[in-house]
């Protein structure tokens, strides 16, 4: 089951919402781009990512079976107690990743300047990525491994994912860090201005990760 639910995450996190989203930027750039284009390309790739999602997690555990466990699972405190601190932190990091888009208007009236900064956080966010797509297996397996105390099962799965993380997040950054206009090019000609946060955001999210 973990090799299926890992499987389902990459489809769906790995090819489906990237490819989604650059057919969503291309289609926007050939129809002449603008704010509008890109938003619009934005939902539409979310949209089907999500659709994708739906499909996928419906194969591995069958359509009527998950929504019987979506609205009839039984309560499980052992499984509470693992999960509820670990919602809790994976809220906080979510509300300080995106607390600068709530502050640096304050201070930066400039709208290009702000949309090419948040366009630089969006691509390098693939970085982040890296990691996001090992929860799905991480997180049930250290979860058993607490319930039973064993410390030695979670730090040798936590070294595990530490190596996969670094070998896939760190080739990332260097070619951000590298190449920064040409990662842009995908957006347009008018995101070359902010290859220097695209490097910025590229090393940060690295160590992050």
């Amino acid at each position: 089951l973990a090799t299926q639910t890992a499987r389902g995450n990459f489809w769906i996190r790995g090819v489906a919402e990237p490819i989604a989203m650059l057919l969503g930027l291309l289609a926007a750039a050939l129809s002449g781009g603008g704010v509008i284009a890109l938003a619009i390309a934005h939902v539409a790739a979310s949209a089907v990512a999500t659709l994708v999602a739906f499909f996928v997690t419906a194969r591995i555990y069958g359509g009527r079976p998950l929504a019987r466990a979506i609205f009839r699972a039984p309560h499980h405190r052992a499984m509470e107690r693992f999960s509820l601190p670990l919602a809790v932190s994976e809220l906080l990091a979510a509300l300080s990743q995106y607390f600068h888009a709530l502050v640096l208007p304050l201070w930066v009236a400039d709208a290009t300047i702000l949309g090419v900064f948040f366009g630089a956080e969006y691509f390098a966010r693939a970085i982040n990525n890296t990691r996001y797509g090992f929860d799905t297996v991480f997180c049930p397996i250290v979860s058993e491994a607490h319930e039973r105390g064993d410390r030695a099962r979670i730090q040798d799965n936590l070294s595990l994912l530490s190596r996969w993380v670094l070998s896939l997040a760190l080739p990332l950054v260097i070619l951000f860090s590298l190449f920064p206009e040409a990662i842009l090019s995908i957006a347009g000609r008018d995101y070359y201005s902010c290859a220097v946060f695209l490097v910025a955001f590229a090393i940060a999210m690295g160590l992050y990760s």
